[in-house]
């Protein structure tokens, strides 16, 4: 949420949801970043930030499979969003 902050973006916010999985409750959040059009369709460009590791989700230690699984898709992201910043307000939102 912060690196949209940064780049001079208002409409961000955190989308709370609650999940269960395997008998645990887990508080999960999406980043969510907005840029109006001009109208009300809108283009949804999307990727996650999350990882675990299949054998053992409570290890924090092993490697990260998610450095390789979408974390190019959140870099991408960001930098979509850095480009379009300054661009006039375009026919869809994205």
């Amino acid at each position: 949420m912060n690196e949209f902050k940064d780049i001079g973006y208002h409409d961000v916010y955190f989308d709370n949801y609650k999940s269960y999985l395997d008998n645990c409750h887990y508080n999960l959040k999406n980043v969510i970043c907005t840029k109006e059009g001009n109208n009300s369709q809108y283009i949804l460009i999307c990727a996650h930030y999350d990882t675990i590791l299949k054998v053992n989700v409570e290890d924090a230690v092993s490697r990260a499979p998610g450095a390789n699984d979408n974390a190019s898709g959140v870099s991408a992201i960001l930098e979509i969003a850095r480009i379009l910043y300054n661009q006039p307000q375009m026919k869809y939102g994205i």
